[in-house]
């Protein structure tokens, strides 16, 4: 056998047969590999060989299958738990019902109600009025005004009577806004009356003139219903004990001033002078 195949040097069954070119060489061996081959018998080569360990072994100890791929573990999805659905469900709910009752509203065609007019102020009993902090003159002559301050009180046998501020402005709000019409503005006053006699008065806004240094004579204006805290417009019976307050509204022309608030009571005229 030829050296320089370790394949064939390892093989350890000879047999030449009669006229053979070739020898089987059924057992050789290579690092623990048994293989069967056929040998020239001339050059000791090794022409062809099967590896005989391999047949045999496949034959007696298959190869385990390959271990199946593990399917990869979708992570399951977390639902909501028991209160969440119930949750869930109360605001879907709330929702629904709140899509109904806006369609209800939507299609009944109905408009909300108009506000309702503004109540005059009632007659609240104060018992007896403050004493003025300028003392009451007493008339003389009934064509004579009797001046008093913002905050003074007037009295007379029947009536105590106080005008307590003064607003200029153009405009004002019903709650709409009312604006005065070009070269005029507003005057506002704050009036309480209270009745001092055994027996009903009547009250009035129309009782209570505004005036300037010319002369000019401004009669009330009837404010909006629906502006609170109006004195009574029109005449109302006012009980013994009892006081009414209210704001009293007039349109005054731009070029007025040295305004003033006049009043008759018991036959005489009293005054009040405003700042404007």
């Amino acid at each position: 056998m030829s050296t320089a195949n370790p394949l064939c040097g390892d093989c350890t069954n000879f047999k030449l047969g009669q006229g053979a070119k070739f020898f089987n060489c059924t057992f050789a061996k290579h690092s623990g590999v048994r293989y069967g081959m056929q040998v020239r018998a001339d050059t000791r080569s090794c022409e062809a060989f099967v590896a005989r360990s391999q047949s045999t072994a496949s034959k007696t100890n298959p190869k385990p299958a390959p271990p199946a791929r593990p399917e990869r573990a979708e992570p399951k999805s977390r639902g909501l738990c028991r209160w969440g659905r119930a949750i869930l469900l109360a605001i879907v709910i709330i929702i629904i019902s709140l899509i109904t009752w806006a369609a209800c509203n939507c299609f009944s065609g109905s408009s909300a109600p108009p506000p309702s007019p503004s109540p005059e102020p009632t007659a609240t009993p104060l018992g007896p009025p403050p004493t003025a902090t300028t003392p009451t003159p007493a008339p003389t002559t009934m064509d004579q005004v009797y001046y008093f301050n913002l905050g003074d009180y007037a009295h007379s046998s029947s009536a105590s009577v106080i005008v307590t501020s003064d607003e200029k402005m153009t405009f004002y709000n019903t709650p709409g806004p009312v604006s005065a019409p070009p070269g005029t503005f507003f005057i506002f006053i704050s009036v309480t009356l209270f009745n001092n006699s055994s027996s009903s008065i009547t009250v009035a806004a129309t009782d209570f003139s505004l005036v300037d240094s010319s002369g000019s004579r401004y009669r009330p204006q009837t404010l909006a219903n629906s502006f609170y805290g109006a004195f009574p417009f029109q005449g109302r019976e006012l009980q013994p004990g009892l006081s009414v307050s209210g704001k009293i509204l007039y349109l005054v022309r731009d070029s007025s001033s040295g305004l003033e608030i006049q009043t008759t009571l018991d036959g005489y005229i009293w005054g009040w002078k405003l700042q404007y």
